[in-house]
C-alpha cells in the first residue's frame, strides 16, 4: 500500500482519484492547492505525490520544487490538462519527476504510482472503472 498525496483545486477530481487510490489499496491524503500540499508535506511521509500544473496561488512546479525541498526522495507525478506540458523540461528537471495528461487519467496514474512506488497492485480495474464511469 502506498500513501499518496494528490494535490488539485478541483474538488470533485480529488475526492474520484482518493476514492480510486482508496479501492486500490492505496492511502489517499489529498490537498486543494501547494500551501496544504507542503503542510501535509512537512508533517506526513508520502510514497508519491500526485500534483496538478495549474493552481491558484502556487503553482504546481513551484509546489514540486518546494516539496522536494522538504522531502528530496519523494517521487512526484505533475499532471496537466494541457498535452503541450508533458514534454516540458521545467517539469522533468527532477529525475524523481513524470508527468501526465488528465486525459490519460487513470490508467496511467496508476501505472506510474506503482512503477515509481515499486509495488504491483491487484484490483486496480475495479478502480479505473469508478473514475471512468462519472
Amino acid at each position: 500500500m502506498a500513501r499518496v498525496l494528490v494535490v488539485d483545486d478541483d474538488h470533485e477530481l480529488l475526492q474520484l482519484l482518493g476514492r480510486a487510490l482508496r479501492e486500490c489499496g492505496h492511502e489517499s491524503f489529498a490537498a486543494s492547492n501547494g500551501f496544504e500540499a507542503l503542510q501535509l508535506t512537512d508533517r506526513e511521509n508520502f510514497d508519491v505525490a500526485v500534483v496538478d500544473v495549474e493552481m491558484p496561488g502556487m503553482d504546481g512546479l513551484e509546489t514540486m520544487q518546494r516539496m522536494q525541498a522538504l522531502r528530496p526522495a519523494l517521487p512526484i507525478i505533475l499532471m496537466s490538462a494541457y498535452t503541450a506540458l508533458v514534454g516540458d523540461a521545467r517539469f522533468l528537471s527532477s529525475p524523481r519527476c513524470a508527468v501526465l495528461t488528465k486525459e490519460l487519467l487513470p490508467t496511467a496514474l496508476f501505472g506510474l504510482i506503482d512503477s515509481l512506488t515499486g509495488m504491483a497492485r491487484s484490483g486496480r480495474r475495479d478502480a479505473v472503472q469508478t473514475i471512468k464511469s462519472k
